[in-house]
């Protein structure tokens, strides 16, 4: 599920990390780790991909839009809110660790996510309730989500 990560947009203007589990016409079914908030529907408007590792930059300047982690209490989640820099100095207000780019990608549509299921055989039904049983198939699919509906006997795929 890793492999799904998409960012909320929350009321408090500030993006938090989830996982994509379902797509609807025009919304996203998105959990949260350690399951901080309940598994939710979002418009897609609200969700957009995390950046990629070749989006990342350790490089600022003065006046740079920038994005800030928020750690919220009580449940120690965090979201990445907008900021600007408005000097960089020798002293640290805001640690690196804590300051990304802003994240540029696009909210999600219909097209950023196929789901799609497959039947399972009867004679491994029982074998494929197995958790984690399908990390395998998962990585030689790549990037999905793969979850098991057995009252329907098929897997459920999200894929990007």
């Amino acid at each position: 599920m890793d492999d799904l990560k998409v960012e909320v947009l929350f009321e408090n203007f500030a993006y938090y990390e989830g996982f994509a589990t379902g797509v609807m016409e025009n919304k996203v079914l998105v959990s949260f780790p350690n399951d901080l908030y309940p598994e939710t529907q979002f418009n897609y408007d609200n969700v957009q991909l995390p950046l990629s590792d070749d989006q990342y930059s350790t490089k600022f300047i003065d006046n740079q839009e920038i994005e800030v982690k928020l750690v919220g209490e009580p449940n120690l989640c965090y979201g990445w809110v907008k900021a600007v820099i408005k000097i960089i100095s020798v002293v640290e207000i805001v640690s690196p660790g804590k300051i990304r780019c802003s994240n540029i990608n696009s909210h999600i549509n219909g097209n950023t996510f196929y789901m799609f299921d497959i039947d399972v055989p009867e004679d491994v039904r029982e074998l494929a309730k197995i958790d984690g049983i399908h990390k395998d198939f998962q990585k030689a699919i790549c990037k999905c989500s793969i979850i098991l509906i057995s009252q329907c006997r098929v897997l459920y795929l999200v894929h990007h």
